[in-house]
């Protein structure tokens, strides 16, 4: 009987920023435990280019040698390779120094884990080992932890020890993953706090750490799943400096499409030699609301500086857009 290993589902990661989608700016490891379940199963982990490949042992006939679970759960973390990245990257939330990214495919709404092909929850959350330590001043504390697919893996409450709860809570016997631990004291739910357990990956430090949930998987169908990161939206602002007197000039930046999608207003109104006068994007019926574009590798071209003094025209065609390798949307221009 002949085996061979065949796709049995992709993940492709994609990026509203680049010309063609695929994004190329990440590593992507397995964690220790998703080796296990790898190996468990006789599954390869293949890295492409913008995504991976998991392959199974089939015989000829595309029959598993290995039946499957019906829902296993991959956990990748995700490494940057594009210093960059984050500059023309929205994501969800700022994350604090010891906080990494955190992505998941289920639907969580209402307390559903329905999976989903290719809407991704985004959230932050403590990069931490298996010991949580609890102080509080509280008189009642009731604590409950959820997984990663919003299930409770523990609804205690909490005996006060002499003046204050000094409690260690042992997360040792919970799988690596994501946790969301809600604490009310004294009836009053607190904001809910947000871990990803693993001893590994808090060495490692990566960019995210992805819980990928497969169902129902099938040699006969291979599944394709998209992870899409949307490019950062942000108020562009151009920043004249004169080093020419431009006194009795107009100087205006337009949007050249026959129909305008947004128009630019000037701060200042001094042409003088020396002077710095800015234009920040609007609305074009509503100049006192500000307007945010979308960063994209294929340069907005539309954007035209004019200057007319004395019934002349000049023309600058084409004003650059801000780099991807700064973080503030200005661009600066010297006339």
């Amino acid at each position: 009987m002949a085996r061979h290993y065949q796709i049995l589902f992709k993940l492709r990661l994609h990026h509203t920023y680049y010309i063609g989608g695929a994004s190329y700016d990440f590593h992507i490891q397995p964690t220790q435990e998703t080796s296990r379940l790898l190996a468990k199963y006789k599954l390869l982990f293949r890295e492409v280019d913008n995504g991976i490949n998991i392959l199974g042992l089939t015989t000829d006939k595309n029959t598993p040698l290995h039946e499957l679970d019906n829902d296993l759960k991959f956990t990748l973390a995700l490494f940057l390779k594009n210093s960059s990245f984050l500059n023309f990257s929205e994501l969800a939330a700022d994350k604090n120094f010891d906080e990494i990214y955190y992505l998941n495919n289920l639907s969580l709404n209402n307390n559903s884990s329905e999976l989903t092909d290719n809407s991704w929850l985004l959230t932050t959350v403590r990069n931490m080992t298996f010991d949580y330590a609890l102080t509080s001043e509280a008189d009642n504390i009731l604590v409950n932890i959820k997984n990663g697919k919003a299930e409770s893996v523990l609804n205690k409450a909490l005996l006060k020890q002499e003046d204050n709860f000094n409690v260690l809570i042992d997360f040792e016997e919970f799988q690596e993953g994501k946790y969301t631990l809600q604490k009310t004291e004294d009836n009053v739910d607190k904001d809910p706090e947000h871990y990803f357990l693993s001893n590994e990956l808090k060495k490692k430090r990566p960019f995210a750490a992805l819980e990928f949930y497969a169902s129902e998987l099938s040699y006969s169908e291979v599944k394709s799943y998209t992870l899409q990161f949307e490019a950062r939206k942000a108020q562009w602002k151009y920043v004249l400096m004169l080093n020419k007197d431009y006194s009795g000039s107009t100087i205006s930046i337009k949007d050249s499409n026959d129909v305008p999608a947004v128009a630019f207003k000037k701060e200042g109104s001094d042409y003088s030699k020396g002077q710095i006068v800015a234009f920040q994007s609007v609305e074009i019926n509503n100049p006192s609301k500000e307007v945010k574009l979308s960063y994209n590798e294929k340069a907005v071209t539309d954007f035209d500086l004019i200057i007319e003094k004395n019934g002349l025209k000049a023309e600058v065609k084409s004003l650059p857009n801000p780099s991807i390798h700064q973080v503030k949307s200005e661009m600066y221009l010297s006339i």
